[in-house]
């Protein structure tokens, strides 16, 4: 059988109207023994005879007995010696006299006619534990109740004063040895209240609120756990809190001088954005959620990653690792059991119907703590820099990514001759764009470029460039956007579309909506380049793919395809100033070519529009036709489908496009149209086909899988691109099975389309198809790694 892991220690808690009686039970005469000298009772089984048993010595419990041996994990005892002394303990006393039972009993009774509450308690500790700590011998079964009943005395006053508990308080106490595990029963209450009064549904009245807040118990418990612990623990407990705390006081101090650092441009730019978003005239605490911090604690939160990831890099993977092996000494402590472990979970509604639903014990999940330290420290530092900011406003300067590296070796080596602490570079035309000017007597540094002007007879000509020691920043700035693109895409997607998002609740300032383009632009782009990284991953599968020769087209064909909508993405990643005239007229091309005919307005779908993308269709569903293998059409499709269904899609695509040429030609008829009965037979017309586009739109199911070489480049978004929900419709089965098939090999990461896609493969063709896959990815990560290793040696020699 299976050995299950029990918490070193157990804390229930549970309260009800005082009772005098309680004081009888938990000193009651058959379930302690001063003199510790028993047998410990270690089944957890109880018989329906036994309960009964027991049942009829409490007959002062209110509660259903059944449910109270659960609750308490109770068990049955053994006999008392001494009558003189009970077992209770007190806050001062570790065996009180009989007398003491009498006060309690008195002090309960004057709490129950003031309607005060009274608290019942169980601590319940693992022996194992014990014994480790050395206080409880396994083979005598004697117990060091004194050390026990110390501990609970020095956590009681916390608890206390944690719930607010009046002056009139008082406690009690009893060591109880009758079950598996040493337990200790608590009861506490108070003659006068001052809690909070609260409704009570059953009794329709107002009572004292009786349950404790869960931080109050989790402290409870700790402060018992680390008192009971033996010296040598805790003394190697403090040590490593020690090393925490010196590393989180390392960090907090060093962040405050980080932010002072004028040559790490990108935390500068998180600085000078958190700056210039605080709310004005006012101060404002680092955890509040108002709407004018939003974006200001985006950018505090950019600026604390950013340190964390370089000048704090160090101190913080040491204080990661220090508080993850710290919290693993608690891993008893706080374990219920295995973790998933199903279990029928009882409780009680007002009226006392018992309702059984199944849950599944927690367990311990140290990443889950390590992750709340970690937010913590975070939360710590961009406090910390709040502050600071609140009262040094950062100074009225940028610092742009230095450039250098991009002009040739030649070019390099000539502008270091002329000023050899040069960094980054513009024109002057891009440094008045930028929002600077030269400063007086600057000498521009001459840089060597290719000439494109015809109209001067030379091969090469000299450009005038200025480092940025020799500008400064315009004095009148308001028409200078806050944020370039560059900056922006420093960010993430998702902090992109929050900052985006929080935009549309309040009225923004003309430069405001300049930043707010910035992101918006800057979301295209991140999605565009994560469609370029899904294309690689498609053409890499199609690639790898060894098809039936009628198949073979229908690949070569997609995999071109692929590289028509590669070089589209290019050229549109490229601003509209830099394309040439070829680059222009290749995006058009290509954009007509691979338009999504769903999503593409009617108003676009001209003559030209309409031959290209039909050109497209045409030749695909040919190549489709002589294709044979499922396994095909499922790879080039992104998910699993039939020729049958594949053929269907580009016929129904076939008809949505033909339908809106034929609208889109009815439309420019009736703006040169004069009569009226003509124009209204035409909107007739495209009445029906409307109609008939809204079934066509319902067989195709755009919320749907459809063909990835549907691209809708004006509207695109990541999130409702075809791609996208293919890679989000993966199954999860074939993820973990092709996982475990390259996880002996070492090459780069893929997407979950490409697993799925390589899995498909191993189905339908055994393991020759994905051998050949893994030897292409091996080959061309092999081929990554020399390129990279190339750069690294030309940087090297720079």
């Amino acid at each position: 059988m299976e050995q299950k892991t029990s918490p070193a220690i157990t804390f229930m808690i549970q309260y009800r109207k005082p009772d005098p009686g309680h004081v009888n039970y938990t000193n009651r005469k058959n379930a302690v023994d001063i003199d510790n000298e028993l047998e410990i009772q270690r089944s957890d089984e109880y018989s329906q005879e036994l309960i009964q048993e027991i049942n009829q010595e409490l007959p002062e419990m209110d509660l259903d007995f059944e449910d109270y041996v659960d609750y308490m994990n109770r068990g049955y005892a053994t006999k008392n010696k001494d009558d003189e002394l009970t077992t209770m303990f007190t806050a001062t006393e570790n065996n009180a006299p009989k007398i003491r039972l009498k006060e309690t009993k008195d002090k309960l009774k004057q709490a129950h006619k003031n309607n005060s509450l009274m608290w019942q308690g169980v601590v319940s500790f693992d022996n194992e534990f014990l014994a480790k700590q050395g206080l409880y011998d396994p083979e005598t079964g004697k117990v060091n109740q004194r050390a026990i009943k110390e501990t609970i005395r020095q956590a009681m006053p916390a608890l206390i004063q944690r719930e607010k508990l009046s002056d009139t308080a008082f406690w009690w106490g009893n060591i109880h040895l009758n079950t598996r595990h040493v337990h200790v029963h608590l009861g506490l209450s108070e003659i006068e209240s001052n809690r909070p009064k609260v409704y009570f549904a059953p009794r329709d009245q107002m009572e004292y609120k009786g349950a404790f807040s869960q931080k109050t118990i989790k402290a409870f418990k700790s402060a018992i756990y680390h008192e009971i612990l033996n010296d040598q623990e805790k003394k190697r407990l403090l040590r490593q809190e020690q090393k925490i705390g010196v590393f989180k006081q390392s960090l907090t101090d060093n962040i405050e001088n980080s932010v002072n650092n004028k040559y790490d441009y990108k935390a500068k730019f998180f600085l000078e954005q958190a700056y210039n978003h605080l709310p004005q005239n006012k101060k404002i605490r680092y955890r509040s959620n108002a709407k004018d911090f939003k974006v200001a604690k985006l950018y505090l939160n950019k600026y604390v990653e950013q340190f964390l990831k370089h000048g704090g890099k160090e101190d913080y993977d040491a204080f990661k690792q220090e508080t993850r092996d710290y919290l693993a000494n608690y891993k008893q402590a706080y374990t219920s059991e295995e973790e998933g472990r199903e279990y029928e979970k009882r409780t009680k509604d007002w009226l006392n119907n018992e309702n059984i639903t199944i849950a599944e014990t927690k367990g311990f999940d140290l990443d889950n703590l390590v992750e709340k330290r970690m937010q913590d420290l975070h939360d710590r530092l961009g406090s910390k820099v709040l502050n600071y900011l609140q009262s040094n406003p950062p100074e009225d300067t940028e610092i742009l990514p230095p450039n250098l590296s991009r002009f040739s070796k030649s070019n390099q080596k000539m502008a270091k001759n002329q000023l050899p602490e040069v960094s980054t570079i513009y024109t002057k035309r891009q440094w008045d764009w930028l929002g600077y000017e030269i400063q007086e007597k600057a000498q521009p540094i001459a840089i060597v470029k290719p000439n494109n002007n015809p109209d001067i007879n030379k091969r090469y000509i000299e450009e005038k460039y200025w480092d940025i020691s020799q500008v400064k920043l315009k004095k009148n700035l308001n028409s200078k956007p806050k944020i370039k693109l560059y900056q922006a895409l420093w960010l993430t997607t998702e902090e992109l579309e929050q900052l985006v998002d929080g935009s549309k609740d309040r009225k923004l300032t003309s430069l405001e909506k300049q930043e707010f383009g910035v992101y918006r632009y800057a979301i295209k782009v991140k999605n565009m380049q994560e469609r370029q990284v899904e294309i690689n991953d498609r053409m890499d599968i199609l690639k790898a793919y060894q098809p039936l020769t009628t198949d073979k087209p229908l690949i070569d064909y997609k995999i071109q395809q692929y590289k028509e909508l590669e070089e589209l993405l290019e050229i549109r990643l490229k601003p509209k100033y830099k394309q040439n005239n070829t680059e222009k007229k290749q995006l058009e091309k290509l954009t007509n070519r691979h338009l999504d005919v769903v999503k593409v307005p009617i108003t676009k779908v001209d003559k030209t529009v309409y031959l290209a993308r039909k050109n497209t269709l045409s030749t695909e569903l040919k190549l489709a036709n002589q294709a044979q293998s499922d396994t095909t059409f499922s790879l080039v499709y992104g998910s699993k489908t039939t020729k049958k269904q594949y053929l269907n899609r580009l016929t129904q695509e076939q008809e949505v496009l033909k339908t809106k040429y034929e609208i889109y030609q009815r439309n420019e008829q009736i703006k040169n149209e004069v009569d009226e009965n003509k124009i209204s037979d035409l909107k007739k017309e495209n009445g029906q086909d409307f109609g008939k586009l809204k079934i066509l739109y319902q067989k195709l199911d755009p919320e749907s899988d459809r063909q990835t070489n549907n691209f809708d480049f004006d509207n695109f978004n990541l999130k409702d691109s075809e791609i996208h929900r293919q890679v989000r419709s993966s199954q999860q089965k074939e993820s973990e099975t092709f996982k475990q098939e390259r996880s002996q090999f070492s090459y780069k990461p893929f997407s979950p389309h490409m697993i799925s896609s390589a899995h498909l493969m191993l189905k339908a063709n055994g393991r020759e198809q994905i051998e050949a896959a893994k030897k292409k990815w091996r080959d061309d990560d092999r081929t990554e790694r020399e390129r990279q290793r190339e750069e690294r040696k030309r940087g090297r020699s720079i």
